[in-house]
């Protein structure tokens, strides 16, 4: 079988369990996603050196029922730590918590969600070069992982996160023989 035959296999049964995937998610259930960037095309990062800074997106999609606030842990590597942090566009001032780390951070927006946007971003720097992912979790006082829906009395939906952000590791994304491979799927969705 020639490569090109085989790349295209693998991407037909990647493709396939991603739609699998996506299909086992309610409509209502809001995704999450952690990119290197505002234009979501790093998964990863791979610094030259120890204290170099970079930027993890934290990417939400509210799903059908829309979302008023969210609520979760960013999480990285032992030793990583923020150097700073910025609202999306559509976060309010309202905010309790730590962006990054411990005990987790919750957010409202300055009106309900119903596209997908980013909620916040954090710059980070490492003390080393140790492989490793950055992930969401539960609050840690809370217990929750989600939004709060746009409707009545603002019920609490719980969240996926969709992958993991690499750093010195290939992150969520990169799962082609090729970074174009991964291009095509994604602008399959855009």
């Amino acid at each position: 079988m020639s490569k090109d035959k085989r790349q295209l296999v693998v991407l037909t049964i990647l493709f396939g369990m991603l739609f699998m995937y996506a299909s086992s998610i309610s409509a209502q259930s809001p995704i999450f996603y952690l990119w290197g960037d505002e234009e979501k095309v790093r998964c990863d990062v791979y610094p030259v050196g120890p204290y170099i800074a970079f930027n993890v997106y934290v990417f939400l999609i509210p799903g059908a029922d829309g979302a008023f606030a969210a609520e979760y842990k960013l999480t990285g590597l032992p030793g990583h730590f923020m150097i700073a942090h910025e609202p999306g566009p559509l976060a309010s001032g309202a905010t309790l918590g730590n962006p990054f780390g411990p005990p987790g951070f919750s957010v409202s927006f300055i009106m309900c969600l119903t596209e997908p946007t980013w909620v916040w971003k954090v710059e980070c720097m490492a003390p080393d070069m140790d492989p490793g992912y950055y992930t969401l979790e539960p609050h840690d006082e809370t217990g929750f992982f989600g939004v709060a829906l746009c409707s009545g009395d603002r019920p609490l939906v719980d969240g996926w996160l969709y992958g993991q952000f690499g750093y010195n590791s290939d992150g969520w994304c990169r799962f082609g023989t090729e970074e174009s491979s991964w291009g095509a799927i994604k602008a399959l969705y855009q």
